[in-house]
């Protein structure tokens, strides 16, 4: 069977952020359906686990894609897609 490992996109990239732009914003928490995301915000040089924890990120979105579409893919990106500044971002992109 095929297993999808690559998504290739035509998104314009950009220069590096290194301080967030979520100010008050917690859209991504609220969004995630497996409770990953921890409430604290990014900043540069955070260790991953301390904004969100892997496993329940993996593990969750593994076994709704095994039932949505009989692979146990490890893809999601609620957060990302629901991101009030990645959507503005790529509105004006």
């Amino acid at each position: 069977s095929g297993v999808l490992t690559t998504v290739i996109t035509a998104l314009p990239t950009a220069e590096p952020r290194f301080e967030p732009r979520c100010g008050k914003c917690d859209k991504c928490r609220e969004v995630c359906p497996y409770g990953a995301l921890k409430g604290v915000t990014w900043r540069k040089g955070i260790d991953r686990a301390e904004m969100f924890d892997y496993a329940k990120c993996a593990d969750g979105s593994s076994e709704r894609n095994r039932r949505v579409i009989g692979e146990g893919m490890f893809i999601c990106g609620q957060c990302f897609v629901f991101c009030p500044y990645t959507r503005k971002y790529l509105k004006n992109g």
